[in-house]
Order: C-alpha cells, then structure tokens, then sequence
C-alpha cells in the first residue's frame, strides 16, 4: 500500500462481519496489531536491519566458538565429543554438514 499511495496513507480500515466467533475475531485483531502494523508503521526496520547483520556477519561473530569448545575440553584433557561442533554457535560456518 505504501508504493500504491507513493509514500503513505493515513489509515487503515478494516470490515468486520459476524462470520467468525468472537474469540477468532480478535485473534484476526491480535494478528494484525502484531505482524501487519509494525511493518506499515516501519517499526520492525531496525530488528530487521540488525538480524540481518548478524546473519552477513555470523562467521566473525561465531566462527571461533566450535574451537574453543573443543579447546575447553582438550585443556582439562578430555576428548572433545564429535558432535560439540554441530551444537555450538558457529558450528555451521566451520562444518559444511552440518
């Protein structure tokens, strides 16, 4: 709606009929207050704009966590279980079968 108005609108209607109880009426309310204003009001940019610097910057953030898992077993001289790299952060940017 925002690129069909070129810019903006100043609101939201919304018609309401007596086909849905009222539990699943306000659910619908819920939904839209929830997920569909936030995103008119550009409200849930910054989140967006931040999970997605996470996700570009994952490898930095956590690609040295699997080895220091391990390193914190091998250091008390203990064998790094085998699965300690697919269930850390990171462990996906280190091993590509995971």
């Amino acid at each position: 709606m925002i690129e069909y108005t070129q810019g903006g609108f100043g609101g939201l209607l919304v018609l309401a009929h007596d086909w849905a109880t009222r539990e699943q009426t306000l659910r619908s309310y819920e939904l839209l207050a929830r997920y569909v204003i936030p995103v008119f009001q550009q409200s849930t940019d910054p989140l967006l704009d931040s999970n997605a610097w996470a996700r570009s910057n994952r490898k930095a953030l956590f690609g040295a966590t699997p080895e220091a898992m391990k390193r914190a077993f091998t250091d008390t001289g203990k064998e790094a279980p085998k699965e300690v790299t697919s269930r850390s952060f990171g462990g996906m940017d280190v091993d590509s079968k995971v």
